[in-house]
């Protein structure tokens, strides 16, 4: 983003025009959204379409992942209360013990 922050500034230096500091404007938002892997692929070089992919995968990965992490929280919740709850017999089944019942 840096390099991209410096070619912006340079061409919007050299603008003589308010069209060339939107194209510039528009070509520096353009190169953030591939370089984020936000474009969508539609038609266009094997490079931004490999970018997209890529895009894609990780997204289903992090959804995965994020999945995963929910489920595992879900699982220890439950295990820490059936914790909870067998220590709380234990402890009932000792009073009762102690009381003679």
């Amino acid at each position: 983003l840096e390099s991209g922050w410096k070619s912006l500034v340079s061409k919007l230096g050299n603008a003589t025009t308010l069209d060339e500091v939107i194209s510039s404007h528009d070509e520096y938002l353009d190169e953030i959204v591939s370089k984020s892997l936000l474009a969508e692929t539609n038609g266009g070089s094997e490079t931004k379409k490999g970018t997209s992919e890529l895009g894609r995968q990780m997204r289903l990965v992090l959804t995965i992942a994020y999945r995963f992490c929910k489920a595992h929280e879900q699982i220890f919740s439950e295990a820490l209360q059936s914790i909870d709850n067998a220590a709380e017999r234990q402890r009932g089944a000792e009073r009762r013990s102690k009381a003679g019942k």
